[in-house]
């Protein structure tokens, strides 16, 4: 799971990665690349992630979530 520092206790099982603060969209840009490698080299079968604003930055990391995915995107 890809979330943020306000949500990480959300998720208490499987392999649950920060990015960072959501009100600082410019580090979760820096840090998504290193997360999704930590994720490749565990070699998970899955990631979600959360959701990210889609002004500005935050259309810069959906669009690396969405191509990291294969364009792959669950709803919910």
């Amino acid at each position: 799971m890809i979330c943020t520092d306000e949500t990480k206790a959300r998720y208490p099982q499987g392999e649950v990665r920060s990015v960072g603060l959501r009100a600082k969209e410019e580090t979760i840009a820096h840090n998504l690349f290193a997360v999704l490698r930590e994720f490749d080299d565990l070699d998970v079968d899955c990631i979600y992630s959360e959701s990210f604003s889609k002004d500005h930055l935050g259309q810069a990391i959906m669009n690396r979530l969405t191509k990291a995915a294969g364009y792959h995107v669950l709803k919910v």
